[in-house]
């Protein structure tokens, strides 16, 4: 005894509807796919978008640190300025201090 022509019918119908049901959720799969890889592309999108406004916030945030720090230059360069300066004039009241002595010993020789 074989397999009946009944059951191989039957066989017959219950794949093709796990043919079909499978063929509805890939469709379906892919249909979900296509709108989660458009999805991906809008928020990288958006992300590209984003990246640029952060760059062009912090233009004035540079801007202001640059402008701070040639002020610290500025001052350091003033600082560096006043110690030469008051350098110069140390040096100038010791070569006085010299040229004072020269005169007394040279008054005193005379």
């Amino acid at each position: 005894m074989g397999v009946s022509r009944k059951e191989l019918h039957y066989e017959k119908i219950n794949l093709q509807k796990d043919f079909s049901e499978l063929k509805t959720r890939i469709d379906t799969v892919e249909k979900e796919t296509t709108v989660m890889r458009n999805n991906l592309n809008a928020i990288h999108g958006a992300l590209q978008q984003v990246e640029r406004l952060i760059k062009i916030a912090d233009k004035p945030y540079d801007e202001l640190r640059i402008k701070e720090r040639l002020k610290e230059l500025e001052d350091d360069l003033k600082s560096k300025e006043a110690y030469k300066e008051a350098e110069k004039r140390k040096h100038d009241q010791k070569n006085k201090e010299v040229e004072d002595k020269k005169q007394l010993l040279l008054e005193k020789e005379k």
